[in-house]
């Protein structure tokens, strides 16, 4: 599947997570009307910390949306707040 990512300056992490969870529902409408198919949306969810370079951010990130497609896919991962 395709990744991308989503930037939100001056988001906390709760609302950074629910951000990504009403992305994660809404996506799969959206895409299957314009693609006559359904999809499913997993996401990762991370803060930026004072000393994260974009790789960092990046490769954290990754990791928790792949831990999200490990507990079963279309579901929101991040780090507790």
């Amino acid at each position: 599947g395709e990744e991308f990512v989503v930037v939100a300056p001056g988001t906390d992490h709760v609302h950074a997570v629910r951000l990504a969870e009403r992305l994660r529902q809404a996506l799969p409408d959206e895409l299957e009307a314009a693609l006559g198919f359904r999809v499913t949306a997993s996401f990762g969810v991370t803060d930026l910390r004072a000393d994260d370079s974009a790789a960092s951010v990046l490769r954290r990130v990754d990791g928790f949306m792949y831990r999200a497609k490990a507990e079963g896919r279309d579901k929101v991962s991040a780090a507790s707040a």
